[in-house]
């Protein structure tokens, strides 16, 4: 799995570095890649820049050397089944048709375009790139005839020939052909035994890996089992932490309520207070008023009795000036 479109440098293989590889090969040079050509991560893949490309997978490509094939289980953009058997349709018909003597490689990958076309009902179009030259290029070598001049040839030479073949690629199904076209003998009987091991290792690899597949099965439902019992737990602690809450809100809003009546009855005392105080300071007003206005009338009557009296001295001085 790509997380990111960088990791492709450092989990993918280039095809250049497989065209670099072979480029010392003279004959043939020839790549087969039996994969998808769109990009199954484009939809869950990180990337690190926004602006980087992404292509759509495997996409056409035109080798530069001479005397190679690049050969593709599918068009560019496209899927390539998988297939119900062992073997996609795109390897089985490689196996079927490559092996062929004598088959020139482009006639082969021609049977196995149009076997892959049949059983795919058109939805799957292997595709080859690159060119040879005019002289046919197999894989076997073709069966040479011998001529009658040549006297009296082996038997057991084609059967032989035919075995190393199947030897080669050792599967299931190229046993099977064998032990068909050779329904007896001894090389059958060596066929039939490799044919039966084989398929008792690879039903061997099958249970293993069946046994796996239903121990990490059980593992997860019990990963998953204690991840149930956390969520229950977590979510009756989130219950109780809610409930917490709301006992906290309330006792919040009672105490408002008592700070907020407290400060009521504060304001309103502090208003009394100072109400009577206004009365009291009025009050003092007053009586300090009735008391300068007293004072002050007494000091005018006081004023006008020593007027008075000065007076009298006044006129009854002039009225012994007089008299003299």
């Amino acid at each position: 799995m790509l997380e990111h479109d960088i990791d492709a440098f450092d989990k993918a293989i280039p095809l250049d570095r497989l065209l670099t590889v072979i480029e010392p090969a003279r004959q043939l040079r020839l790549v087969i890649l039996d994969a998808c050509r769109d990009n199954p991560f484009n939809k869950t893949m990180k990337r690190t820049i926004g602006a980087r490309a992404i292509g759509r997978g495997l996409a056409k490509v035109e080798p530069g050397s001479p005397n190679t094939l690049i050969a593709f289980a599918a068009k560019a953009g496209s899927t390539a089944s998988d297939g119900g058997s062992k073997n996609s349709p795109f390897t089985a018909a490689l196996v079927k048709y490559l092996p062929r003597p004598g088959l020139d490689l482009r006639k082969a990958f021609g049977f196995a375009r149009d076997e892959v076309l049949k059983v795919t009902n058109n939805k799957q179009e292997p595709f080859i790139y690159g060119s040879l030259g005019g002289d046919d290029v197999a894989l076997v070598p073709a069966v040479a005839t011998p001529s009658p001049a040549a006297g009296v040839a082996d038997p057991s030479a084609a059967v032989r020939r035919d075995y190393e073949i199947a030897l080669q690629i050792n599967e299931p199904a190229i046993w099977d052909s064998f032990i068909r076209n050779y329904p007896s003998g001894f090389y059958t009987d060596v066929a039939k035994a490799r044919r039966n091991k084989l398929n008792a290792e690879i039903a061997s690899i099958a249970s293993t890996e069946k046994a796996k597949v239903s121990s990490d099965e059980q593992k997860r439902l019990a990963v998953e089992g204690a991840k149930g019992a956390e969520q229950a737990k977590a979510a009756e602690q989130a219950k109780a932490a809610e409930q917490e809450r709301v006992a906290a809100e309330k006792k919040k809003a009672a105490e408002d309520a008592k700070f907020a009546e407290a400060e009521r009855v504060k304001a309103a005392a502090q208003a009394k207070a100072a109400e009577d105080a206004r009365l009291a300071a009025e009050k003092a007003k007053k009586i300090e008023d009735a008391k300068a206005e007293q004072a002050r009338i007494a000091a005018e009557k006081k004023k006008a009795q020593e007027d008075a009296k000065a007076a009298e001295v006044e006129r009854a001085k002039a009225a012994a000036q007089a008299r003299l």
